[in-house]
């Protein structure tokens, strides 16, 4: 039997967790057969994208790491930058706020 793919959001703070319906819904979009396990979350709390992302995939194994950070002051292309380029690693850099772009007309 095929194993669920395994993901986790690595996100600025703990209001980000409303991407995970997000993620979950893309997922399934992408691929419709797939099974996916239950997300892990961690907060970044003002630590390395770089240390945490070390951490989580020592510790958790995630097939995928989704890596959340707010363009805020930053431009974008300096958000990408803070993100480990890696296979495994699905950079989520919206240009504004999470709660503005999550609104539904």
């Amino acid at each position: 039997m095929k194993e669920p793919l395994s993901y986790a959001l690595l996100a600025d703070g703990t209001s980000d967790r409303a991407l995970l319906p997000i993620i979950l819904w893309t997922l399934q979009d992408l691929w419709p057969d797939g099974e996916f396990a239950a997300p892990d979350f961690f907060a970044r709390k003002h630590k390395s994208v770089g240390a945490l992302v070390d951490t989580i995939c020592q510790s958790y194994h995630p097939d995928v790491i989704f890596v959340h950070r707010d363009a805020e002051a930053q431009s974008d292309e300096a958000r990408l930058r803070e993100i480990p380029d890696e296979d495994h690693i699905v950079p989520v850099v919206p240009v504004r706020m999470t709660e503005a772009w999550l609104l539904i007309d």
